[in-house]
């Protein structure tokens, strides 16, 4: 079977901002922030930017994720989309010598940490930038801040790898799964079927986001459709 690589895969962010920007499209529970739809895109192009113009990060570039939940998990989701980088959220309960494995064999262009973590990933030789639990302070806000949104997601196809998720590593090394968005637009469609979500639909993310369920299946759906 040949696969239509000249299928566009659009900005939901993008398209969500502009035609119902005062939405409700994401709640961090343990800092109380609320975004609507076109205060998000705003954040996710502006560290989109930051992510081009400071770190050279181009199509096909890993960036990796070391956090645990919040909204911001997903702005650096959204945000490799938008430049064409691929995401890679760490499970943050490895070890550091685990995590420097994992981290080596993505090599990402840059690694985006919380201020918790920055012992577990000191002594690699990797760009980062600092999410500080003072947000008044904190490196990644300030990045976001200092930065236009001026980035437009373009050469973006179905079958574009647009995100790295290792497995367990119950049986050896864990495994770097690749998801194009073709696989997302699956899921989407899926979750949308069984949970018949739309618009009006609400979820709470409470699984670790490095893991697809919480990740794939509970949380970037609702995106998709404006939730």
């Amino acid at each position: 079977m040949t696969m239509d690589v000249s299928e566009k895969i659009y900005d939901w962010l993008a398209y969500h901002a502009r035609y119902h920007g005062d939405n409700l499209a994401a709640v961090d529970l343990a800092t109380g922030r609320r975004f609507t739809y076109s205060a998000f895109n705003d954040r996710v192009t502006r560290l989109a930017t930051a992510l081009r113009d400071h770190y050279r990060v181009a199509h096909g570039d890993r960036v990796t994720l070391l956090a645990q939940n919040s909204t911001d998990v997903f702005e650096v989701m959204f945000a490799c989309w938008k430049v064409g980088a691929i995401f890679v959220p760490m499970n943050w309960r490895l070890h550091p010598s685990e995590l420097a494995h994992l981290i080596a064999h993505c090599a990402p262009r840059v690694i985006i940490h919380d201020e918790g973590f920055t012992s577990h990933i000191a002594d690699i030789d990797v760009a980062k930038l600092c999410r500080h639990d003072d947000l008044a302070t904190s490196d990644y806000e300030r990045a976001i801040a200092n930065h236009t949104a001026d980035v437009v997601m373009t050469g973006i196809t179905q079958d574009t790898v647009h995100s790295i998720i290792y497995t367990s590593g119950t049986t050896g090394r864990p495994k770097g799964v690749l998801y194009t968005h073709r696989m997302t637009m699956n899921i989407v469609v899926h979750s949308s079927l069984h949970a018949a979500l739309d618009h009006k639909s609400r979820t709470l993310t409470f699984a670790p986001l490095f893991h697809t369920a919480a990740l794939n299946a509970g949380g970037t759906p609702l995106f998709h459709h404006g939730g």
